[in-house]
């Protein structure tokens, strides 16, 4: 179909002014717009003594955004705006002052005609407008104390690959450059509501397979394998979610490819424009629960313009600082043969429970006798000066303070004998002033783990997710772990071949934990001790936390976090409660959630359009998982082919025609990413030994979060993907031996299906796996499709 005059003025219209922005970039001198911005701080810096009262705060207000596009402008530079993918956006606006021009990116920068002026959505207040209006709406908004209003003449999404327009949407329209440099119209819209999978041919053997991997061209393909430009795509919701209040708790549930990470990741960009002060780099924390995703996210805050964050994933973050806090009290070695039912018991809601109850009912302990022994009236300040303090620490404080080696409050300590006596009993009947306070944590610990009777009746009151016989098994594991503990030698300090090589000693003598105490000691550290601090001796704390993948973090691990969140609290969570790649994470729901942590009244704010994969893909993935999904609407915005399952009477035909396809995509589309996805590590690494024989170009075997995120093909395991996607994904033995019909099963490939963006090959050569939707495993019955909006 040929465009029309007015399509084919849009697309002219585009391509002029980037050429225009190009060639004025080549010539321009940087300090231009900077001079403008001194000049303007300037003259209100001059007004400030005329100023009234009451626009005083407004004119501070606007002193305060033009010094943060100054720092942007010298931390960044405009030399450096990427003149390769300058802008995401276009808006033109019209209000009582006439008409203007306005480009999105992630910096600032104006040519020297003015004719290109682009602004960035974090820092001016303007870009509400893109993000909260559509193409054709009358908009009035209130930004800092000025009125702003007037009507949105259109609003275009411009893609930009290479310093060239390739997609431009305006309103529903889309259009897209093809390979040969012409333009078409394309019949990809907005939100597809309606379309199915498993219409697709069911191949019984590589003689009649006649499908093709790949969608034909890489025109949809990004040939950077990290987080999408998403930016463009924020609707008026997500960027409600972003730009919510500084303080609080933002909550983002969002199923897989709808960009919560990405979203998330805006937020703190956003926050960090806001107010630098506050929300510096170094003052914020990203969380994330594996490498991969680490490094993934590693290369994404520098596109929105913020370096320097730190990002951390939270089994290494959290064993470094229990190994450094504990030096020389506890191993550092683990077991790596924990029992299923330990893990479980150790992340469970039910222990974390416990362990408050536990240290409630010390407290409680103290504070009764010494209401029982003393007018609290009459030593109003030392209690007061012990209000707030952990456990463990007021109690050694208040002793300290009884012998006269303390200063507490305004009062002495002159008691009679017997009240003295009788408090230093209580004091001693919770602690052993002869032994350090670190000594006295773990035996508080100890104490806690070792009665087996309270731990027994608190999950059996509790919980109905363990018997009898595994609750027993528990408790036998940490007996064992615990007198082990208890009669090896103390825990020696590194020696000299350790302190060089940075390695553990492995003759020497050495207990284990369990990775899943980590966050349990530290927990009860902040509970009974006192606040983490880092090796200066600074307090560990940060002015804003992201939490990705909430859903993979138990409450204690999400305590641990919260509490070196500084107040008032900043939070960001990000997840999707059905892709539980932690089976034992004991996250049941967001609600249960907030409650554990103490959080009140938090709104959970849904994100229900997938931007990563289509239709066919997302209706595959939600029916995996059946009557599990907690989304039961879902959008997608595009369609493309159906997923398709290959039954092969053996693994001989499965190498034979995966190999070929391999090859053949990688040939006719260089620039994609496919991820060959197995059950487990070891079956990962006996594909790739099997596919390596055949000398396919770009195998690469990905088996410790080593993802190159660079086109090529991955061959790894479902837990490693988690958070990640790519163009095209192949899952092998999709089976009754490997995907059992359990729920976490069902978890699984919804998380491994939904890493597909373009296709989804489901291959086997044994009988089906009995969790896939019926006609894919060409036996009787079907899970019903879920509705969609």
């Amino acid at each position: 179909m040929s465009l029309s005059d007015s399509e084919l003025s849009i697309i002219k219209e585009e391509e002029n002014n980037l050429r225009r922005l190009q060639k004025s970039f080549a010539n321009q001198i940087k300090d231009t717009l900077r001079d403008d911005i001194l000049n303007e701080i300037t003259e209100l810096n001059e007004l400030i003594p005329d100023v009234n009262s009451d626009d005083l705060p407004q004119v501070k207000a606007q002193l305060i955004r033009l010094d943060a596009v100054l720092s942007q402008i010298d931390s960044a530079g405009t030399t450096k705006l990427d003149i390769l993918n300058p802008y995401f956006g276009h808006m033109k606006l019209e209000d009582q002052h006439g008409i203007k021009d306005l480009y999105l990116g992630t910096q600032v920068y104006r040519s020297v005609d003015g004719s290109i002026q682009i602004i960035d959505w974090k820092t001016s207040p303007i870009g509400r407008v893109y993000f909260l209006y559509e193409e054709g709406d009358e908009y009035e908004e209130d930004i800092e104390g000025r009125t702003f209003e007037g009507e949105v003449l259109f609003k275009r999404i411009l893609r930009i690959v290479d310093g060239k327009i390739v997609e431009i949407q305006t309103g529903d329209q889309i259009l897209k450059s093809s390979d040969d440099g012409s333009w078409v119209q394309s019949d990809t819209r907005r939100y597809l509501l309606k379309g199915g999978a498993g219409s697709a041919p069911r191949p019984q053997n590589t003689a009649s397979i006649k499908s093709k991997m790949g969608i034909g061209s890489d025109s949809g393909i990004r040939g950077s394998k990290f987080l999408p430009e998403i930016t463009a795509l924020i609707d008026p919701s997500q960027f409600d979610l972003i730009t919510q209040p500084k303080t609080g708790v933002v909550a983002i549930q969002g199923l897989a490819g709808s960009g919560k990470t990405t979203i998330a990741l805006h937020r703190v960009a956003w926050l960090h424009f806001q107010d630098r002060q506050r929300f510096s780099a170094e003052k914020i924390l990203v969380m994330v629960f594996n490498r991969a995703l680490s490094n993934y996210i590693s290369k994404v805050l520098p596109s929105l313009g913020v370096s320097g964050i730190i990002i951390e994933n939270f089994e290494n973050w959290v064993s470094k600082l229990r190994i450094r806090l504990f030096s020389g009290h506890l191993p550092r070695s683990y077991s790596e043969h924990t029992p299923v039912t330990v893990i479980r018991f150790k992340k469970h809601p039910v222990l974390f429970q416990l362990i408050n109850d536990f240290i409630e009912a010390k407290e409680r302990e103290f504070n009764v006798g010494i209401s029982e022994l003393v007018d609290q009236q009459k030593f109003r300040s030392v209690l007061m000066d012990l209000e707030g303090v952990p456990l463990i620490s007021r109690l050694y404080n208040f002793y300290e303070w009884l012998e006269g080696k303390r200063t507490l409050g305004s009062c002495k300590p002159d008691f009679d004998a017997v009240t003295k006596t009788n408090l230093l009993r209580l004091v001693t009947d919770l602690i052993d002033p002869e032994k350090d306070r670190m000594s006295m944590l773990l035996e508080f610990w100890e104490d806690l783990f070792t009665d087996y009777h309270f731990l027994q009746f608190g999950f059996n009151e509790g919980s109905e997710d363990f018997t009898a016989i595994q609750i027993d098994e528990v408790i036998d594991w940490l007996r064992h772990q615990f007198a082990e503990i208890n009669t090896k030698d103390p825990v020696p300090q590194k020696d000299l071949v350790e302190i060089v090589s940075n390695e553990e000693n492995s003759s020497a003598p050495r207990t284990s934990l369990d990775y899943e105490d980590d966050p349990i000691l530290l927990y009860m550290y902040q509970r009974l001790l006192k606040e983490i601090a880092k090796k200066n001796k600074k307090p560990l704390q940060y002015n804003h936390i992201m939490v990705d993948e909430v859903q993979d973090f138990s409450p204690i691990e999400l305590a641990v976090l919260t509490n070196i969140a500084k107040q008032p609290l900043s939070l960001t969570f990000a997840g999707d409660v059905n892709q539980k790649m932690i089976k034992e994470s004991g996250f049941i729901n967001w609600e249960t959630t907030f409650g554990n942590l103490g959080i009140k009244g938090q709104k959970v704010s849904t994100l229900k359009v997938g931007y990563r994969s289509t239709y066919e893909i997302m209706d595959f993935s939600f029916r995996v998982l059946g009557n599990l999904s907690q989304n039961k609407e879902f959008m997608a915005t595009r369609q493309g082919p159906p997923v398709e399952v290959f039954k092969f009477s053996n693994q001989g035909e499965v190498i034979q025609y995966l190999s070929r396809s391999l090859i053949d995509t990688m040939i006719n589309e260089p620039m994609a990413s496919i991820a060959v996805i197995c059950i487990s590590p070891e079956e990962a690494k006996a594909y790739f030994e099997l596919l390596n024989n055949v000398e396919i170009a770009d195998l690469r075997l990905i088996d410790d979060q080593n993802f190159p995120f660079t086109p090529g093909i991955d061959i790894t395991d479902v837990r490693q993907v988690k958070g990640l996607e790519f163009d095209y994904v192949v899952l092998l033995d999709v089976d009754t031996e490997n995907y059992r019909n359990d729920n976490y099963s069902r978890y699984l490939l919804h998380i491994a299906a939904s890493r597909a963006a373009h296709q989804l090959w489901i291959v086997n050569y044994r009988n089906p796996s009995l969790i896939l939707p019926g006609e894919f495993r060409d036996e009787p019955g079907r899970i019903d499709s879920l509705e969609v909006l």
